[in-house]
């Protein structure tokens, strides 16, 4: 559960520090490290976000961020 562990610790740290000032190329770039974190997730956490993700009732995060939809 490394890869999940790591993707939600960029995404935490990255809001918990969020200003007013950040340009939305920080966005951007905040996305693309959390999407690498998942890249590299073992194909059970993958699932694991995949079908949180939809129970959630964002389902275009999975694709967005290039994983299979939930098993």
């Amino acid at each position: 559960m490394d890869g999940i562990a790591k993707a939600l610790v960029l995404a935490v740290r990255y809001i918990d520090q969020r200003s007013n000032l950040h340009a939305e190329d920080d966005d951007v770039n905040a996305l693309e490290e959390i999407a690498a974190a998942l890249a590299v997730a073992s194909t059970t956490e993958q699932d694991a976000f995949a079908r949180m993700a939809t129970s959630l009732g964002f389902p275009e995060l999975v694709e967005q961020l290039g994983l299979d939809s939930p098993r």
